[in-house]
């Protein structure tokens, strides 16, 4: 059973996440856009762009209106959820960003690629990676 149906992309949508709250969703996709929206209504509030290719992945801050994204354009973006200003642009990998994950007091975030890496970020100091974690032999598409 259908519990929400929202159409709103123009391709294919890549990623989805809740606000802590769950009354607010992220998605992102295809077409460049993250879109925010309010669950219970329906209703796009915010298509907030700033990618320059697809939108792989996103998530909601666990306590804060923050929200990260990565793409196909190698970058992770901090985007303000109140006003869909981008926060910060962080160069995280060589290819594709297609996961992102923030730890789970928020303070640090997690990013994993196509080129086969894993990065640990403090959010206060997002120029350089804590730690890389190489080996992998395909492409990062999951953390948790």
């Amino acid at each position: 059973n259908e519990v929400k149906k929202i159409q709103g992309h123009k391709d294919a949508i890549r990623a989805l996440s809740f606000s802590p709250s769950d009354l607010k969703l992220v998605s992102g996709g295809d077409d460049c856009v993250l879109k925010l929206w309010d669950f219970e209504t329906g209703r796009e509030e915010r298509a907030i762009t700033g990618h320059h290719w697809d939108v792989k992945c996103a998530e909601w801050h666990p306590t804060k209106p923050l929200i990260l994204s990565g793409g196909k354009d190698h970058k992770v973006k901090i985007w303000d959820a109140r006003t869909g200003t981008c926060l910060d642009t962080v160069h995280a990998h060589k290819n594709t960003v297609r996961a992102v994950k923030w730890t789970i007091n928020g303070n640090m975030f997690v990013t994993g690629g196509r080129d086969q890496k894993i990065k640990l970020y403090d959010l206060r100091r997002t120029a350089e990676a804590l730690v890389t974690f190489a080996g992998h032999k395909n492409e990062v598409t999951a953390l948790a």
